[in-house]
């Protein structure tokens, strides 16, 4: 199929590197191009070793020189693409398709304080900000405005709609893909993953705190916190123990879905934006009570306790495929553009 129409993707990351935009952008770009599109795919990382305020300057100018005669713009972050994402979009009136499945300001404010705060408490009671933050805060509220919101659940989109009250041209619920339910046997080792970013909301200091302090406990068990390639994750998943994901906030965490498809039982934070389906499969903790995280941690080596968990973990069913998520970014861009 070939038309006419070209769409700009604007991703933070190149899609060799691990994170959900670089998958995003990659298989939209590739769905797309099968609909007959032309598809640019523009990636802020190659700038990083720029300054901050220069690098966002550079990839406006970047944006703005390859949108043409594209119709569509989307964005797959809330900030380092969205803005000049955003500004190119009214500059040069086109659509433009915001993805919201973080929270910048947010992880901004725990990287700096290192308070623990869930997401819903910190729009709550509203801390007090710094200048840049200030910045942050203005920035997502005007790439909210008058776009094309597609939020990956409601609890992100119902803390949002509180916290900026977005008057949208249009918003819709797109769920991530999830990973297809595999079958079989599979060894079973000694190691807890809690592999991630090395960012404070993710909670590994008190994870590890907890790990240290249950002593004799855990002597035949292993903890593995440090950051890893999607593809070295995925090789240590096959014979993980059970998976853990103690953030003080995660909006959608593939980490757990990639878990439950091929068996692994899971702990994790109830502070999360998962479908009540899912989250019945999980063994749900506080992640600001240390003592839940050890009761969670230690319930696991009872064997009839573990042996549930992998039994909720069988129940879990796919909701939806990469394919079926990239016809509904198809389906939104299509509404817009023949509008």
């Amino acid at each position: 199929m070939k038309t006419n129409k070209k769409i700009i993707i604007l991703s933070p990351l190149k899609d060799t590197m691990a994170g959900g935009p670089a998958r995003y952008a990659k298989k939209l770009g590739d769905y797309f191009l099968r609909k007959g599109y032309k598809v640019t795919t523009l990636i802020f990382s190659r700038y990083n070793k720029l300054p901050t305020i220069i690098r966002h300057g550079v990839f406006l100018v970047v944006v703005l020189f390859n949108t043409g005669r594209a119709r569509t713009i989307i964005a797959l972050d809330t900030f380092s693409v969205a803005l000049p994402g955003k500004i190119v979009s009214i500059l040069t009136r086109k659509n433009f398709i915001v993805r919201i499945g973080g929270d910048f300001l947010y992880e901004s404010y725990i990287e700096r304080t290192n308070e623990p705060i869930t997401l819903n408490e910190f729009y709550t009671n509203k801390p007090s900000f710094n200048f840049k933050e200030r910045i942050i805060y203005s920035v997502q509220k005007l790439i909210l405005h008058n776009s094309i919101v597609v939020w990956n659940s409601e609890f992100i989109k119902d803390i949002w709609h509180k916290a900026y009250q977005p008057k949208v041209k249009g918003e819709y619920i797109v769920i991530n893909a999830y990973p297809e339910k595999q079958s079989g046997k599979r060894a079973i080792g000694n190691v807890f993953l809690a592999n991630s970013r090395q960012h404070k909301i993710k909670n590994i200091d008190r994870l590890n705190k907890v790990w240290r302090e249950a002593g004799e406990q855990v002597h035949k068990f292993y903890l593995e916190t440090n950051e890893v390639s999607h593809q070295e994750y995925q090789n240590k998943l096959q014979s993980a123990y059970a998976v853990v994901v103690p953030s003080y906030s995660d909006i959608s965490p593939n980490t757990i879905l990639e878990a439950l498809a091929i068996g692994v039982p899971c702990i994790l934070t109830k502070e999360n934006g998962l479908p009540q389906e899912i989250k019945e499969l999980c063994c749900l903790i506080d992640p600001i009570d240390n003592a839940s995280i050890s009761r969670a941690i230690i319930s696991f080596f009872d064997v009839n306790t573990y042996q549930h968990y992998v039994d909720l973990a069988k129940k879990y069913l796919p909701k939806q495929t990469w394919e079926e998520l990239c016809e509904n970014y198809y389906t939104i861009a299509q509404k817009y553009e023949n509008n």
